[in-house]
């Protein structure tokens, strides 16, 4: 099987496909880690508030901004193409939107993880639409420049990945000498499914996600050493990682955030 290829009419634009595709990967990341640690919580009867707080915060702080500022930036944008196969998009985007509405009021626990799960699936689908549709078109269009546009919605979102996290302690349950959390059920990314292009990205989207004092474990198919070595260089000693699996079919990592340091 090839690799499909996009043909962008500047090197500007070829080179800022990638970033978008990492941000959004980043987004997913953090939407997921969040929503796991959600169902976690109402399925061991812990802090479900906190839990619900945490995940429309999230949501609220970066993906409604990020969907605002696709609505205001690349649709119009998308519009003036003339592209009919990027019809459904506008719509695509406005029901993500009712999602994270719906999913901010909502207050039972099983309205909450239905709502969150909706919207994972949503986000993926429309993420899929922009890369296989929209963004080659964009990048295509010889009277656009998609570098352009994605600075204006950058100068207005921000980069999900280096936003602040809240220093607060969170409610993690016991951690024991070796510094394995426990008495708890930890939100779990099984990276192994995760298309390898945006793998890393959809990691570091996740960890940016973890309170201090709080974590999550990772899945996956390989001794990830690299990723480790990446996410060290990215945010030096942030991060306290125990092994609680070595292969053969899974790697499994646990990540705790000992400090708040990029």
């Amino acid at each position: 099987m090839t690799a499909d290829i996009t043909l962008a009419s500047s090197s500007g634009d070829a080179a800022v496909l990638d970033t978008i595709t990492r941000y959004h990967a980043a987004l997913q990341g953090a939407v997921t880690v969040k929503t796991t640690a959600f169902l976690a919580a109402a399925a061991g009867h812990a802090d479900v508030e906190s839990a619900r707080h945490e995940l429309v915060a999230r949501i609220e702080s970066t993906l409604r901004p990020y969907l605002q500022a696709e609505a205001d930036v690349l649709l119009p944008a998308l519009q003036q193409t003339g592209d009919e196969s990027i019809a459904d998009l506008p719509a695509s985007n406005t029901e993500l939107v009712a999602q994270l509405d719906q999913l901010s009021t909502a207050f039972r626990a099983a309205d909450v993880g239905s709502g969150a799960a909706a919207l994972q699936i949503s986000l993926a689908e429309h993420f899929r639409l922009l890369a296989g549709k929209a963004l080659p078109a964009l990048a295509q269009a010889s009277d656009v420049s998609l570098a352009a546009l994605w600075g204006r919605i950058e100068s207005t979102t921000g980069d999900v990945q280096s936003q602040g996290v809240d220093e607060r302690p969170a409610s993690t349950g016991h951690i024991c000498e070796c510094g394995i959390l426990d008495e708890q059920e930890l939100p779990e990314l099984d990276v192994r499914t995760v298309p390898h292009a945006i793998r890393h990205a959809t990691v570091f989207g996740a960890l940016e996600a973890i309170e201090m004092g709080s974590g999550m474990v990772l899945v996956a198919h390989h001794d990830p050493l690299p990723l480790l070595a990446q996410i060290e260089q990215r945010s030096p000693g942030a991060f306290d990682v125990h092994y609680l699996e070595r292969g053969p079919e899974a790697w499994r990592l646990q990540f705790r955030r000992i400090s708040g340091a990029r």
